[in-house]
């Protein structure tokens, strides 16, 4: 049988799955941000993690007939990873930003910024991104390659190098009051 992707095709598609992994190691620590730094409560900050993942729960369902209905030249997933890659680093900078305003404000911003991030960028980046697979080949063989294979390994890694090397609590504590203190 006739490969259909090249090797650097495939390590392409795995190194996608490694930089989502990376975007969701960070927000991992937003729990920890919005208590400890933000100053919410865990009460507070647990409902707005329970509420943004309900409303993104009916936003995947309309993102996948959205990524149906794309008609590019690039194809049906690729131009959402194109256009949201900046969204998202804005989004991720903007949510471990808030603003030295009222409790009440900060929970707001809390709400407004997991809501944008995870309904309209999180979610047009992972849909589209979890259907290349089947868009990109029809092979079951290669199907299961490109999972098992580089996409896994590039899952594991990606998270591991978040919360073991590169965001460390203590030193994401001294980041954040450095940058509050400026």
């Amino acid at each position: 049988m006739e490969r259909e992707l090249s090797n650097k095709a495939l390590m392409g598609d795995a190194m996608g799955q490694f930089s989502l992994n990376i975007a969701t190691g960070l927000l991992g620590l937003i729990t920890y941000y919005y208590t400890d730094i933000v100053g919410v409560s865990a009460g507070l900050v647990g409902t707005i993690m329970l509420l943004t993942k309900v409303i993104d729960a009916f936003a995947d369902i309309g993102m996948g007939v959205v990524v149906d209905r794309t008609r590019s030249r690039h194809g049906q997933a690729r131009p959402w990873l194109l256009w949201m890659s900046i969204p998202l680093f804005v989004l991720i900078i903007l949510m471990f930003s808030v603003p030295d305003v009222s409790p009440g404000a900060k929970v707001v911003y809390a709400v407004v910024t997991n809501l944008i991030f995870f309904v309209c960028i999180y979610t047009p980046i992972a849909i589209p991104y979890n259907s290349l697979m089947a868009l990109t080949t029809k092979s079951p063989a290669l199907f299961c390659q490109i999972h098992l294979g580089q996409r896994e390994s590039c899952r594991y890694y990606g998270s591991d190098r978040v919360h073991s090397r590169c965001c460390r609590l203590s030193a994401f504590r001294t980041v954040v009051q450095t940058i509050r203190q400026t």
